[in-house]
């Protein structure tokens, strides 16, 4: 699982490596949806633009507090 999230192979993980895959993901919304578009198409959840930027500033905040003072961690 180290692995996955170590992307530059640094035997580190980051924020940044863990914010890379965080972005590639898509929001999942239980809400039902409105308008079309591709990613409304293939299930994707915001609602909004805004609706996704503020999804991810929770899942970041949540990092902060992972990570707490570390800027990065080893699988040790």
């Amino acid at each position: 699982m180290f692995e996955i999230y170590d992307f530059d192979n640094d035997n580190f993980i980051t924020k940044s490596d863990i914010m890379t895959l965080i972005n590639c993901m898509p929001v999942v919304k239980t809400t039902q949806l409105i308008g079309e578009g591709k990613f409304t198409q293939e299930g994707g959840g915001a609602q909004s633009f805004e609706e996704r930027v503020t999804t991810f500033q929770e899942m970041y905040n949540i990092l902060d507090h992972c990570f707490g003072s570390y800027e990065k961690i080893n699988i040790e």
